[in-house]
């Protein structure tokens, strides 16, 4: 008999994402863009990003909160098991 499973695993990736910024100074242009990560206010446009998958990484479960970071369903999407790494 086969039995078919999906498995989600938690994972960490880096994103890249490139801004453009006028001001009178790079410092001056870093302090805004750090205000704007900071405070959410999204008043820069990126100009292009990208999601580095090299270094992608499990994530394990200190690092979720003591959560599992993966998940093991049936192929109907009905969890079976929580797994802690």
């Amino acid at each position: 008999m086969e039995n078919n499973f999906v498995v989600y695993r938690k994972i960490s990736v880096w994103e890249r994402t490139t801004f453009s910024i006028e001001a009178d100074s790079r410092g001056e242009a870093l302090n805004k863009l750090v205000e704007d990560i900071v405070n959410e206010t999204g008043e820069f446009e990126e100009t292009s990003w990208s999601v580095e998958y090299g270094d992608m990484a499990q994530m394990t479960a200190a690092q979720n909160d003591g959560l599992s970071t993966i998940e093991i369903m049936d192929e109907d999407g009905n969890l079976l098991q929580n797994v802690i790494i």
